[in-house]
């Protein structure tokens, strides 16, 4: 099988879409004004957050304007175009902003999935049960989160969400909590069922570029052990620091 081309550098990627749609419809695109694109993810966070930086010279705040929940449409890749990443974000925060002795400004924006804010205006009130929680976490996500999302978007919007199994049957009645809590909550109260070896399990709820995720750290190191273990180090992902903007790129 022949290997995947991988980036030249970290970080090294591509942006062939950058729009932005305002509440009136009209689709804006400003890839030639983005200065950088920052995506960030964390195994404590239920959402992803993308910072995109403008170089502003046409008054694009006056113009569009952004006062916040535009939608914004991301498309890149960072090894070939056939494996580019789509995403939507929606706009919440405008931050930095200054102006330029050459008439222009540069602002941050600050955007975040669509799921983080359907998680603020709606709430959970339902019974589960008796099924595994993993089976209730799949029910909140498609019920709260996909179902209303192919409402809003389209019937083909959809995005991966990997559940783990979970040992035993409970049921469970949500009084009124936010989806993400509720998710948080049924990862603190789960129990894997991929190993008995594992006496308990760190779940958590995420989300990365490639969807949401309800499994246990636990499952995580285990997959790394095996892969040591068959001598399959090449699987194994690994990475590099180096400052942003550095112009040396021998030296990381």
């Amino acid at each position: 099988m022949a290997s995947q081309p991988k980036p030249a550098s970290p970080g090294d990627f591509s942006i062939t879409e950058l729009s932005i749609q305002t509440f009136s419809g009209q689709v804006y695109d400003v890839i030639d004004k983005q200065m950088m694109v920052e995506i960030y993810e964390s195994i404590y966070s239920p959402s992803l957050d993308c910072v995109i930086t403008f170089l502003d010279s046409v008054g694009m705040l006056e113009t569009l304007p952004i006062i916040g929940e535009e939608k914004i449409f991301l498309t890149f890749y960072t090894s070939t175009p056939e494996r580019s990443i789509r995403r939507i974000f929606y706009s919440y925060k405008i931050e930095e902003i200054q102006d330029n002795a050459q008439q222009s400004t540069t602002f941050r924006l600050r955007c975040c999935s669509p799921e983080s804010v359907l998680n603020t205006r709606l709430r959970v009130y339902n019974s589960y049960g008796p099924v595994p929680y993993s089976q209730m976490a799949k029910s909140i996500y498609f019920e709260y989160f996909e179902k209303e999302l192919q409402t809003i978007f389209s019937p083909e919007y959809s995005k991966s969400f990997n559940v783990e199994d979970t040992k035993e049957s409970y049921i469970i009645a949500v009084p009124g909590m936010h989806p993400f809590d509720a998710m948080n909550m049924l990862a603190r109260r789960s129990i894997t069922l991929v190993d008995n070896r594992i006496p308990g399990s760190l779940f958590f709820f995420w989300e990365t570029l490639h969807g949401h995720y309800f499994r246990s750290i636990e499952t995580i190191m285990k997959r790394y052990q095996e892969l040591v273990e068959e001598g399959n180090l090449t699987d194994i992902p690994s990475f590099m620091v180096r400052p942003k903007n550095l112009q040396d790129e021998d030296r990381p």
